[in-house]
């Protein structure tokens, strides 16, 4: 026997939750690999960026960033890009790892909302999810091969418009990585860690920065992989089981720190076959549609009485002001939120509709 209402709900966040446990570990385990890959490279970046420029104020031409890029600071920045490697060849693998128990999550989820017990539905045959997640997994693996080049080739950019920029006046000094000035003074034989603060900080924060951002794309690419796995295993078993699902609805988590486009989105209806085609790191969720079920009476949260009962300040937090605005005086509705964008090269998702086209929208209403 099927769930009731008021179960159903419990059962989809008990799924998201268990998928949100392997995620959790992976990008936590990848964080802390990336920081304590930056912390055993950076002094040797700082000093050599310190030595460089201590050449630079003995005479030595700075206008060119191959010149000043001495063999030093290549030998620094070729570690980052050998810790970056490395370590996108690592998360992939801790990615690729996780793959398969995330994507029997949804089957486990549909039989516990239908009543039908552990192998009580059509399963998708396991050739064919064993090939899902095969595909999945070649995906992210060649996703983290990209996303290691373009952190190099970032890193590399940001020392060379450091250098031509001038950075590594007194101005920029400030910038300094603090934490590793102590470590840098003493590789340089200098009187005080004071010293380096006319070593050319703001390269090795943009340097630095660079570094981050690799970091924090491979976290993006982490629990989007892993979500949309999760998506495809959960199509696969609605196709599997088509006397007991007739369709889905769209469900958000409805609080302030959901954007205005899984706010538009909640609710909505679609065919068993249908991806849900969410943005990156999107935490909504699909609820079945199961014999008996009408649309907007299963249980999930109504969406605007919900955006409703909310404060200002959460409404604000949401939408943002200028989209509040319009919402407030009526010339758009939470449903118009929401767009259909192509991203070539990843794939299609539903965003938050651009002002423009928003108070374009409002214009003609």
């Amino acid at each position: 026997m099927a769930v009731d209402q008021r179960d159903r709900v419990a059962v989809l966040e008990a799924g998201k939750v268990t998928v949100g446990r392997h995620v959790d570990a992976v990008t936590s385990r990848s964080v802390d690999a990336y920081v304590r890959a930056w912390v055993n490279t950076r002094d040797d970046l700082v000093a050599a960026a310190a030595d460089a420029h201590r050449r630079a104020m003995a005479g030595e031409r700075v206008d060119n960033p191959a010149a000043w890029r001495t063999a030093r600071l290549n030998a620094a920045l070729s570690e980052l890009t050998a810790q970056l490697q490395r370590l996108g060849m690592r998360t992939g693998v801790m990615v690729t790892d996780v793959v398969a128990p995330v994507m029997d999550v949804p089957q486990q989820v549909l039989e516990a909302l239908a009543g039908a017990g552990p192998g009580g539905l059509n399963r998708v045959p396991a050739g064919e999810l064993e090939a899902m997640v095969r595909r999945s997994q070649e995906a992210i693996a060649s996703r983290y091969l990209v996303l290691s080049v373009e952190a190099e080739q970032a890193m590399r950019d940001a020392l060379v418009r450091g250098v031509t920029r001038g950075a590594g006046t007194d101005a920029t000094a400030r910038d300094m990585v603090r934490t590793a000035q102590a470590g840098a003074a003493q590789r340089l034989g200098v009187r005080s860690a004071a010293e380096l603060d006319r070593a050319p900080a703001a390269v090795v924060a943009a340097v630095r920065d660079a570094f981050a951002g690799g970091m924090q794309r491979a976290q993006v690419l982490a629990r989007t992989e892993l979500i949309d796995a999760s998506r495809v295993a959960t199509t696969a078993s609605y196709l599997a089981a088509p006397e007991v699902v007739r369709g889905w609805e769209w469900m958000a988590t409805l609080d302030s720190r959901t954007c205005g486009a899984c706010w538009a989105m909640h609710g909505q209806v679609f065919a068993p076959d249908v991806h849900q085609e969410g943005h990156q790191q999107c935490r909504c969720t699909q609820s079945p549609l199961l014999p008996g079920d009408r649309p907007g009476q299963t249980g999930l949260q109504d969406r605007d009485a919900a955006f409703a009962a909310m404060t200002t300040a959460q409404q604000l937090e949401v939408l943002g002001p200028e989209r509040y605005a319009l919402w407030r005086q009526g010339r758009v509705q939470l449903a118009d939120m929401a767009t259909r964008r192509d991203n070539p090269g990843w794939r299609a998702g539903h965003y938050v509709t651009p002002v423009a086209d928003l108070r374009d929208q409002g214009r003609g209403a």
